[in-house]
């Protein structure tokens, strides 16, 4: 038993220094990190202005960014990413509620949206790994 209570401190230590050099392996800027990993850098804004046209609106997608945050301030809209002729419409396609915040994952290029009724301003932060 005292042996192990000895060798304590040095266990202790050599956790610690993995700890650290996990940490900073999987930090900002890292190799290791990609678009699966969740959003950490910011790289931009836009307020988008979505009408119930029959053409939906689309991102304008700075370099680098794969993860949009989405959030329609003063309606619903709805919004696809297939490029599906006929989706998004004023009925058809994903609903996000006005005020509610939809996290995006995928090919922001080919993601568009139309109100439901009106015009309403989409908020849309963009994140890159």
């Amino acid at each position: 038993m005292q042996r192990f209570k000895a060798q304590l401190p040095i266990v202790a230590a050599v956790f610690a220094t993995l700890s650290l050099v996990v940490a900073l392996a999987a930090g900002p800027g890292s190799p290791r990190r990609s678009c699966y990993d969740a959003p950490e850098t910011p790289l931009g804004h836009e307020a988008l202005s979505v009408d119930a046209d029959a053409t939906p609106e689309t991102m304008t997608v700075p370099a680098g960014a794969c993860w949009a945050r989405i959030q329609p301030i003063d309606g619903n809209i709805r919004w696809e990413d297939a490029g599906t002729t006929g989706i998004p419409s004023t009925t058809a396609g994903a609903r996000i509620y006005s005020g509610d915040v939809e996290w995006y994952r995928g090919n922001l290029d080919t993601w568009e949206a139309c109100s439901e009724a009106g015009t309403v301003t989409v908020e849309i932060l963009y994140y890159g790994p």
